[in-house]
Parts: C-alpha cells; structure tokens; sequence
C-alpha cells in the first residue's frame, strides 16, 4: 500500500500531550492517528449502513 503524508497544524500542547501519552503506551503518535482514521472510517461505514 502506498503511503502518502498528512500534515495539519494543532497546538503546541496538545502535540506534546498527545506524543507523551503515545509513548506511555509505547506507540509512537503517528500509529495512534493512523488507528484513529481508521476507526473513524469504521463507525462511518456503520452508520451509513444504519441510515440506508
């Protein structure tokens, strides 16, 4: 699968709270986010089939 980079902008502190929450669970940020859009896409594929 081809990757391709995301890049957004957010505040200082919640890039450092959320890389030292990541690491405590030994993860790295990007992995986090990767398993969150994927969730995300999850629940919306579900909802769709709820409202067809």
């Amino acid at each position: 699968m081809a990757e391709t980079t995301f890049t957004f902008c957010v505040e200082e502190e919640l890039k450092s709270a959320f890389t030292t929450a990541a690491k405590a669970h030994d993860r790295t940020g990007a992995q986090l986010l990767r398993a969150f859009m994927r969730d995300y896409l999850r629940a919306q594929e579900a909802a769709a089939g709820y409202d067809a």
